[in-house]
């Protein structure tokens, strides 16, 4: 007994077909590739992301404010003092400045540390801000200060209004700040 085979071809398709699927075939393979990797790494920025806003929120920001309203309501009844001096010893004067400058840094130095040393484990990039912007409030501090010498007993000085501005600076800066991680 003979068998015979019977060879069937079915494939009707040309070579230009069977290139055309396999290079869609791969793109679609790269695109589902690389659609997997671009996910994992946007969910890690989110995570991180959400990391860093939950130790943004462990400062306590109402500490903070209160502390730097006692800062500079001292610093102003200080300021006011030197300001309406009928003391004429310009010695006097510097030394009573010198002694409301000292109180105002390290108060002001106390609270810079808590909020930049938190800050600078989060994002050290907005850690050296948050420290520039203190040190930019220490410097106009300094400044107001050696104007209340030299204008006693003068209007030449708006002390509220320098005060209100160098507090703006910081909460702005903190506020800026959180913005980033939300």
């Amino acid at each position: 007994m003979e068998q015979q085979v019977v060879k069937c071809i079915c494939d009707n398709s040309t070579g230009i077909d069977v290139w055309v699927t396999i290079i869609i075939s791969f793109l679609n393979l790269i695109f589902v590739v690389w659609f997997y990797f671009n996910d994992k790494k946007q969910k890690k920025k989110e995570s991180e992301k959400s990391y860093k806003m939950t130790w943004y929120r462990t400062f306590d920001f109402k500490e903070n404010m209160d502390n730097l309203d006692q800062i500079f309501k001292k610093a102003r009844i200080n300021l006011l003092e030197i300001l309406n001096s009928e003391e004429k010893n310009v010695d006097v004067l510097r030394t009573k400045a010198k002694e409301c400058i000292e109180d105002f840094d390290e108060k002001l130095i106390h609270e810079k540390e808590k909020m930049v040393s938190i800050l600078n484990c989060i994002d050290k990039q907005n850690g050296q801000l948050l420290a520039t912007k203190y040190n930019i409030v220490q410097d106009k501090f300094l400044e107001l200060i050696q104007r209340c010498v030299i204008n006693v007993n003068s209007n030449n000085v708006n002390i509220d209004q320098e005060i209100f501005e160098m507090k703006s600076i910081i909460i702005s800066c903190s506020y800026n700040i959180g913005l980033q991680f939300i």
